[in-house]
């Protein structure tokens, strides 16, 4: 038994949108999305922010 519960696909209906382009792109959807499905503004930060990590650069030490 785990101690905070995974929302199955049935139970998302309020970010099945999100869950679909999760597995879309990673071909699975990971557990942490069924987390944070509890919350929903929590995985709309987690999603927006993998995006902009994503797509950052960083410049080599001087």
């Amino acid at each position: 038994m785990s101690a905070i519960s995974t929302l199955s696909d049935n139970e998302v209906t309020h970010v099945a949108e999100v869950f679909a382009s999760a597995k879309a792109v990673m071909g699975k959807l990971p557990n942490l999305y069924r987390v944070l499905a509890h919350a929903p503004a929590a995985l709309d930060v987690y999603t927006g922010s993998k995006g902009c990590l994503r797509d950052g650069v960083l410049s080599a030490a001087a």
